[in-house]
């Protein structure tokens, strides 16, 4: 137990209580049903901002926590069970629907955050690492030994690392970075709309 500069005994802290999704906990509970999400025809993610950062977090989090991550996105088209698990899991916690642009819009979203995922499990447990020291087992809970052990042998051969080298020369060239934040560029238009029109 810690002392106060007084020479007191402190009260041990609380453990802090979790806050993932609670934020959309709260919205859902205000709203009375769970937060719609609205795709026009053509268009890859919702035009309002509040709609498009819920479906991207969610998206980011069944990503991280229970989808496989397989070394190229045809294993996904091939097996539509990682589609149908991944909508069914969006459907519980927003009020998702079955329609084309919908479903096409997943999709997209899916397909980018499991190549950020396979990007970012390479760039901790790969890149860098001596070859006998790479792991052999899976370093986390929603990919078996035997996947990992596929991305392991991808990243290892002589065209992915070639290019992988040309990837970081062309990040290297990049001049004007993205300066948004999480935002996308639709919810941006969404918004300047919306101000242009109230004025």
């Amino acid at each position: 137990m810690k002392m106060s500069p007084q020479g007191k005994q402190r009260d041990p802290r609380k453990p802090r209580p979790p806050t993932k999704g609670k934020l959309l906990d709260n919205l859902t509970q205000s709203m009375g049903r769970r937060s719609p999400i609205e795709i026009a025809p053509g268009k890859r993610k919702p035009e309002k901002p509040l709609q498009a950062a819920k479906l991207a977090s969610e998206a980011g989090l069944i990503t991280r926590n229970s989808m496989p991550i397989l070394t190229h996105w045809k294993h996904y088209k091939k097996d539509e069970t990682h589609m149908k698990e991944f909508m069914g899991k969006l459907s519980v916690r927003l009020a998702v629907d079955e329609k084309v642009p919908t479903v096409e819009a997943c999709s997209d979203i899916l397909q980018k955050a499991v190549r950020q995922r396979r990007y970012l499990l390479k760039k901790k447990y790969f890149t860098d690492i001596p070859a006998n020291q790479v792991r052999t087992t899976s370093p986390v809970s929603s990919l078996t030994n035997d996947q990992w052990l596929e991305l392991v042998q991808m990243w290892s051969t002589a065209k992915a690392k070639a290019t992988a080298a040309k990837y970081r020369l062309n990040r290297a060239k990049v001049r004007h970075h993205q300066k948004t934040g999480s935002c996308s560029y639709i919810p941006h238009l969404y918004i300047g709309r919306k101000i242009r029109t109230e004025k």
